[in-house]
């Protein structure tokens, strides 16, 4: 009988630290969704990102869309994008994220989409496009970033 409370009480005691561990962690992935919640200027709140690459920051605007809700639980992403005609970049998500796309008709430099539901898309120059894409987010100021990103393929940090 004692052999049983025993295993009764260590098992009580893993269960208290297991829960701690993952409220712990909740609190933590909260506190990061919370970092990047930005008042804007209309008062309501946006979502804002950071991109590292090459020694560089970008800041990112997010939209408000189911799709950036489900990217920002995987985050932060160390990836490598791959070169696609001289005016974007690509990377092939683990994940698939919710996506509703639409014909855009016009790329910006600095534009971050999603195409099908795990490809993100940072662009780097202008243009018009038949493609349909699901809006996450924009650079706010895209001085540099075609510099920063080369001409094949490049490592970054979104966070």
């Amino acid at each position: 009988m004692k052999k049983i409370w025993i295993i009764l009480g260590i098992l009580f005691v893993l269960g208290g630290v297991l829960l701690l561990f993952f409220s712990f962690e909740e609190k933590e992935i909260i506190l990061r969704q919370e970092e990047n919640l930005v008042e804007s200027e209309e008062g309501k709140m946006e979502k804002n990102l950071s991109l590292q690459v090459n020694g560089k920051t970008f800041k990112i605007t997010l939209e408000e869309n189911e799709t950036t809700e489900a990217l920002t639980k995987v985050l932060p992403l160390k990836i490598i994008m791959n070169e696609l005609n001289g005016n974007e970049k690509y990377y092939y998500l683990d994940t698939m994220l919710p996506s509703n796309p639409i014909r855009v008709e016009k790329i910006e430099s600095g534009d971050i989409m999603l195409y099908g539901d795990n490809c993100l898309v940072l662009f780097y120059e202008d243009f018009k496009t038949t493609y349909s894409y699901t809006r996450i987010g924009k650079i706010e100021n895209t001085e540099g970033l075609k510099e920063a990103l080369g001409s094949g393929n490049v490592e970054m940090e979104i966070n």
